[in-house]
């Protein structure tokens, strides 16, 4: 059972770091936002620790996982919400905008890692 777990965790990393790659290259060519492509590799840096998380045998190990899972997911929910923003069609963000909608995850991503 954890091999086939594994295999689909890392089917799912090559295929979110592909996407997530070609959607930024799309986004830079065209001048659009890179909302899919950060969602995509979000992913694929979730799945890929969790992944090296199930490898681990010690206790410490699964700990330094989980903290950059913890990155991986909060990744996911900040380009979602800015993913959704550019499907409705508002405008682009500013710096400080991005910064206040991103503030909240680093900190709790800083304090998920010490």
């Amino acid at each position: 059972m954890k091999s086939i777990i594994l295999a689909v965790l890392a089917a799912s990393v090559i295929l979110c770091l592909f996407l997530g790659i070609a959607a930024l290259v799309r986004a830079r060519s065209k001048r659009r936002f890179y909302s899919l492509g950060a969602l995509c590799l979000s992913a694929a840096l979730y799945a890929a620790f969790y992944a090296a998380e199930i490898l681990q045998p010690t206790l410490r190990g699964v700990l330094f996982c989980i903290g950059f899972e913890y990155i991986g997911i909060s990744g996911i929910a900040v380009t979602m919400f800015f993913l959704i923003r550019d499907f409705v069609g508002a405008e682009r963000p500013s710096p400080w905008f991005i910064a206040l909608v991103t503030m909240v995850p680093s900190v709790t991503a800083v304090m998920a890692l010490t």
